[in-house]
């Protein structure tokens, strides 16, 4: 009775353990969310499709069936990987027949199965008949091809100009590796009456390959405008080490109300475009004008910022990009001249007072340094530092301001004062203007959080920028505090801190494991070592009073 009691909880645990399984199997497979919406517009020989999608986060191919029968429909669009996002999807079919009932869906395929649309159907017009009429104030629309950008190995950036001239238009690309066959077309877009650019993003190219393309625009009456035929040429599969590098420098010729921002481009001896991003916090949500910068092998470029807030800080950054990639320079900082001292941040600590400091070192106009109480961290410990500075020469330093940029591994916790990012997990304390001799000092505090396997030490880095009384650019002055890792007393911290949570399993497919591993040593044990029956048990029972 025991041992079909036993094999009845194993055989239960087993069929919990296959439906726990299956319930993670479904839950992988994420289905795209596909809709097919009514076809506009649509004349006597062409029509163009609607739909949209949502990839639901995996890589998914969509296209449309078509044709005079709502089950079989024959024909297919050509299928167009839209990646992993979500957005409306149109393509324009042409050849119909006039006064015809055509049916048509959006299917979606992203690997885990294909998903159909529902079915829609339009007629199209007649031949002589129920074609929009162009008014008297229309002309001939023209459509210009102009040159590809944002060229990869992989994808690249069609571009065209259009002018309906008083027509309602649409205006799509044709494309593909033969410039007398393009076969290949984008989504048909609604470009109404109005002139402009427009442009669509091929991708899954060939590397170093031709490719041409042309701009295409077709008025609601069904007239076709074509541009001329265009090319480019993919780059090379290898082309990582193609790319520049940006080099963000101090800034300069600072005054109330504008700054010039410096930067250098190492080009790799291939065309270079650069330009700076910059604003008033480190998300830098405004860009400066693209610049040609050549392919010289160095190029150093600059911006200059007018308009600015007296006495305000800003962030600015150097962007380089080619064909290849792009690069961005480290982010700095830069104070305009003027205005008063800034409210000190509340941290809910009090605001240290500044103090005169007596060591000197390097030879930089400022004296820096940041201490620890703690030169050995392990995983949740607190960590306290204290930055010095002091302005060592006989002349005022306007413009002053000290950045404490924390590693990833480090989480802050409070300042004597300071304004604190989290996006750079960085302080930034506005010290406006060092009179000679001054000094002063920061603390701060954090907690040792996650330590990377791979890693061997945090570093802090504290810097204050400043401007130069005679030049008027920025300089600045670098200090760095360096923690050795408790590797064995982190991991003994973790251990004691989450318990016998870091030996069980994280996920739902590791709890599955476990209790497969589980099942399978209990009903091996009961194989091995089947229990006795309880006659069994009376035979080889010793009788006291027996006497041989």
């Amino acid at each position: 009775m025991k041992k079909t009691f036993i094999y009845k909880n194993i055989l239960l645990t087993g069929a919990i353990f296959m439906g726990l399984l299956a319930f993670v199997s479904l839950a992988q497979a994420v289905a795209p969310i596909i809709n097919t919406l009514d076809a506009t517009p649509v004349g006597p020989t062409y029509a163009v499709l609607n739909g949209s999608y949502d990839a639901n986060g995996k890589s998914t191919s969509v296209w449309f069936q078509w044709g005079t029968d709502s089950s079989s429909f024959g024909s297919n669009t050509s299928s167009l990987n839209i990646g992993v996002g979500s957005s409306n999807y149109n393509k324009f079919i042409s050849g119909l027949k006039p006064s015809t009932t055509y049916y048509f869906r959006l299917v979606g395929n992203n690997g885990d199965g294909t998903i159909y649309g529902s079915t829609l159907n339009f007629t199209t017009q007649s031949s002589t008949g129920g074609v929009t009429q162009q008014n008297n104030n229309t002309g001939t629309p023209t459509v210009t091809t102009s040159s590809a950008s944002g060229i990869n190995n992989s994808s690249a950036v069609l571009n065209g100009y259009i002018n309906p001239n008083g027509n309602t238009m649409t205006r799509w690309f044709d494309w593909g590796t033969s410039s007398g066959s393009l076969t290949n077309s984008t989504s048909s877009g609604s470009q109404g009456s109005s002139t402009g650019n427009f442009s669509d993003t091929i991708s899954n190219l060939s590397a170093n390959t031709t490719y041409y393309f042309r701009a295409v625009g077709r008025t609601s009456g069904g007239q076709t405008y074509y541009g001329s035929t265009s090319s480019f040429q993919t780059a090379n599969t290898n082309t990582s080490s193609l790319v520049p590098a940006a080099v963000t420098k101090l800034a300069s010729s600072i005054t109330e109300t504008s700054a010039v921002m410096n930067g250098t481009a190492y080009t790799k001896s291939v065309a270079t475009n650069g330009y700076f991003k910059y604003g008033t916090t480190s998300a830098l949500n405004q860009t400066t004008s693209i610049k040609s910068l050549g392919s010289a092998s160095t190029v150093d470029f600059s911006e200059t910022l007018t308009g600015l807030e007296k006495g305000a800080i800003y962030y600015f950054q150097a962007v380089a990009q080619n064909a290849h990639g792009t690069s961005l320079g480290e982010v700095k900082i830069l104070r305009t001249a003027g205005g008063g001292v800034t409210d000190d941040a509340d941290t809910g600590t009090a605001v240290k007072s500044k103090t005169a400091i007596n060591k000197v070192a390097g030879n930089s106009m400022i004296m820096l340094k940041i201490e620890s109480d703690k030169e050995e961290v392990r995983t949740g410990e607190n960590v306290a530092y204290t930055v010095t500075y002091k302005n060592i020469t006989s002349r005022n330093l306007e413009n002053s301001i000290l950045q404490v940029l924390l590693p990833r591994g480090i989480e802050f916790g409070g300042a004597t004062e300071g304004d604190f990012s989290q996006s750079e997990n960085a302080l930034t304390v506005d010290l406006d203007t060092l009179s000679m001799a001054e000094g002063g000092e920061v603390k701060l505090k954090g907690v040792i959080g996650r330590i990377e396997k791979n890693q061997d030490m945090l570093v802090v880095t504290a810097r204050l920028v400043y401007t130069h009384p005679d030049s008027r650019a920025q300089e600045d002055a670098i200090a760095y505090y360096t923690h050795d890792i408790n590797r064995l007393s982190s991991q003994g911290a973790a251990a004691a801190a989450g318990g016998y949570n870091k030996f069980m399993p994280d996920t739902l497919l590791e709890w599955l494991i476990l209790i497969l591993v589980i099942v399978g040593l209990i009903y091996f044990a009961r194989k091995m070592y089947p229990p006795k029956n309880k006659n069994e048990l009376k035979l080889k029972t010793v009788d006291p009073h027996f006497v041989a």
